[in-house]
């Protein structure tokens, strides 16, 4: 049995997903006083399917083109 903090049902899901917690809950707290962002579980882990990884690391769960273009403009308001 895997655990995880929701299911996505495609890599246009999970990455959809990526853009909404970054975008609309990150982004408005750099306003606030955030300056920084730790994302702590890149791959999945034993039982826990969290990851923008597989456990093996083979197949990238997310499309790294959005993710990319999604990190940029986190990085871009922290630089602001």
């Amino acid at each position: 049995k895997s655990y995880g903090y929701g299911t996505a049902e495609s890599r246009e899901d999970l990455t959809a997903r990526y853009r909404q917690l970054q975008l609309e809950t990150v982004l408005p707290q750099l306003q606030k006083g955030l300056s920084a962002l730790v994302y702590t579980q890149l791959t999945d882990v034993e039982d826990e399917v969290n990851g923008l990884f597989t456990y093996d690391r083979k197949v990238m769960k997310v499309e790294p083109e959005r993710i990319r273009e999604i990190n940029r403009k986190v990085c871009n308001a922290l630089n602001e």
